[in-house]
C-alpha cells in the first residue's frame, strides 16, 4: 500500500506513505494538477502545499479520490 493516511490542518496536507514511497507518491501528486503549489517528499511522508488554504478540504478530497479512498462524485 503506497499511501497509508492523509492528514491536514488549516495550512498543509501530510500524506503518510509506505517506506521509501514518498518520492513516488509526491511526483504522482505533482503530475495531477490538484490545485497545489507543490510537494516535498521525504522517506515516508509527503508535505503538500495547497494554492489556497481556503480550498484545503477540496485538495484533500481530490487526493483521496486519486488514491482510491473515496469514490468519484458527479458534483465537480
Amino acid at each position: 500500500l503506497a499511501v497509508k493516511e492523509i492528514q491536514y490542518n488549516e495550512v498543509m496536507v501530510v500524506v503518510h506513505t509506505g517506506p521509501g514511497l514518498a518520492a513516488f507518491v509526491g511526483d504522482t501528486i505533482d503530475q495531477k494538477g490538484l490545485d497545489i503549489l507543490g510537494t516535498v517528499a521525504g522517506e515516508n511522508v509527503v508535505f503538500v502545499s495547497p494554492k489556497s488554504v481556503k480550498r484545503i478540504e477540496s485538495v484533500v478530497g481530490k487526493l483521496n479520490k486519486l488514491i482510491g479512498l473515496t469514490k468519484e462524485s458527479n458534483d465537480e
